[in-house]
């Protein structure tokens, strides 16, 4: 509050893999809020999409995050100066279902990231590396491997 910084957070729209119930009433798709967005100098968006993506056909994942590709795009000529911020996804624990959360399916969405966001004016925060340096093999990764995700995320931003 006294830094005046405002976080607003919202999962992505189906799939969306839990074991806790969810209410559908909010459900809207990553795109289609980034085309709500005004966008600013003092406003970032970072988008991390993969884990629950896992169990599906990469064609699923791939199209979503096209589609968010294009909605970066018309958000940076709204606003040239709104800084946008990729972080990849973690590397996974291996005691989880291998044919469905495997990280062969983590690494594939890992490199499509990488492809389709390349060449578009975005920071990119390496977190598939960062987790695998630190041989961090869990979903949500050890305080020292967030640590550098912040550090990278302030890179990018200051």
């Amino acid at each position: 509050m006294t830094k005046n910084i405002t976080i607003h957070w919202r999962r992505h729209g189906h799939p969306f893999l839990s074991f806790f119930m969810h209410s559908m009433k909010s459900h809207t798709y990553i795109a289609r809020v980034i085309d709500m967005v005004e966008g600013n100098r003092d406003m970032v968006v970072v988008i991390s999409l993969g884990q629950h993506f896992r169990p599906f056909p990469i064609e699923l994942f791939v199209r979503r995050m096209v589609n968010i590709r294009g909605a970066i795009q018309r958000l940076l000529l709204r606003s040239p100066d709104t800084k946008v911020i990729i972080k990849a996804e973690n590397t996974q624990e291996m005691d989880d279902d291998q044919e469905l959360y495997s990280n062969f399916h983590g690494y594939a969405q890992y490199l499509a990231t990488k492809d389709i966001f390349r060449h578009l004016n975005v920071g990119f925060i390496d977190a598939w590396d960062m987790a695998i340096a630190y041989k961090a093999h869990q979903g949500h990764p050890p305080e020292d491997v967030v640590w550098n995700q912040i550090v990278m995320f302030l890179t990018h931003i200051c």
